[in-house]
């Protein structure tokens, strides 16, 4: 059946480019929380993204 395998290649293609996305992301948000000299704005964005990577993780 190859048009399993091609929908199976780019269903797991899509999967690991959206998790690597997601984890430069937070790697962005994480770097802009320690490096922002207003630390009141970006915590309350990045706290939600880091739970959700421990969840998800």
């Amino acid at each position: 059946m190859p048009d399993g395998s091609i929908v199976l290649t780019r269903l797991s293609f899509f999967l690991s480019l959206s998790l690597w996305v997601s984890l430069c992301l937070c790697l962005v948000a994480s770097h802009l929380t320690l490096s922002s000299p207003r630390p009141s704005l970006f915590p309350t964005r990045a706290w939600p993204w880091r739970e959700l990577r421990i969840r998800l993780a």
